[in-house]
């Protein structure tokens, strides 16, 4: 995976690079930079500096063709600056290609969900636009090309083992009642031909979106018809109680109560 490339042109520092043809994405490049941003803050606390420095990112250097990202460790106020605290944006840089190396050899076991997720944020540049990827460590005049078949599997690597600790997840979850969670809809069909689909998500049980059902009609207009808030109903929090049942070897939520007067409105983040 290490490539050699004209590095005189680079400073000596980790840094990331991003070359495009055809611009950028910003869902893309937003997502990416969101990723990005988490797994530093794992790999601050992994490492017990978290309490010493605060992620954050700089981007400098955008100019036609190339976005080059460097990663400042920002101190924490009081903690005095040591020539350590250099090293650190080197030792991300080899922790990610570490960990990328680590996705392509499926070795996934030692993956926190949220790193899954964070891997898989951080490679849809590239699939998803004529990107390329570059983790420099200019320190030794080399550098990880990361290419878009590279980051397909990776991708697919994250997004499959992240789909089976999420179902090992749920299949742990005990059937039965769940009195007063919150629950939103996930990707309800909202043409009336096709209102039979309804997915919604229960956090409190599960972070997956799991088939919903409803025990009365009434709970089901409540629901899936009516505005309330001045809001559509798809986009409220409603408050119910639940139970969480299973039909051929799945898991689905039947919807046994709702606390209308609980409904609310959030916006997303």
């Amino acid at each position: 995976m290490l490539n050699q490339e004209n590095i005189n042109e680079y400073p000596k520092e980790a840094f990331i690079k991003l070359k495009h043809e055809k611009g950028i994405s910003a869902k893309d490049f937003s997502e990416y930079i969101r990723s990005l941003d988490k797994e530093y803050a794992f790999f601050l606390k992994v490492n017990n500096l978290d309490k010493e420095i605060k992620p954050e990112l700089e981007i400098t250097k955008i100019k036609q063709g190339s976005i080059d990202i460097f990663l400042a460790p920002i101190l924490m106020p009081g903690i005095l600056p040591l020539l350590s605290n250099i090293n650190i944006i080197f030792d991300f840089i080899t922790h990610i290609q570490n960990h990328f190396q680590l996705l392509l050899e499926r070795e996934t076991k030692d993956f926190s969900s949220q790193q899954l997720t964070n891997y898989e944020g951080m490679t849809n540049l590239t699939i998803n636009g004529n990107v390329t990827l570059n983790f420099i460590d200019n320190r030794n005049g080399a550098f990880l090309n990361m290419g878009s078949e590279i980051d397909s599997n990776i991708s697919n690597i994250a997004k499959n083992a992240l789909k089976e600790e999420q179902n090992k997840r749920i299949s742990s979850i005990p059937e039965g009642t769940y009195q007063a969670v919150p629950f939103c809809w996930d990707s309800a069909k909202f043409k009336e031909s096709k209102q039979f689909n309804y997915k919604g998500i229960c956090e409190n049980i599960s972070a997956k979106p799991l088939n919903v059902i409803f025990a009365s009609d009434e709970i089901q207009k409540y629901m899936t018809k009516d505005s309330h808030l001045g809001k559509p109903w798809q986009d409220l929090i409603y408050v119910v109680d639940v139970e969480l049942c299973t039909v051929k070897g799945q898991q689905i939520l039947k919807i046994i109560k709702i606390y209308e007067n609980q409904t609310f409105f959030q916006e997303n983040k």
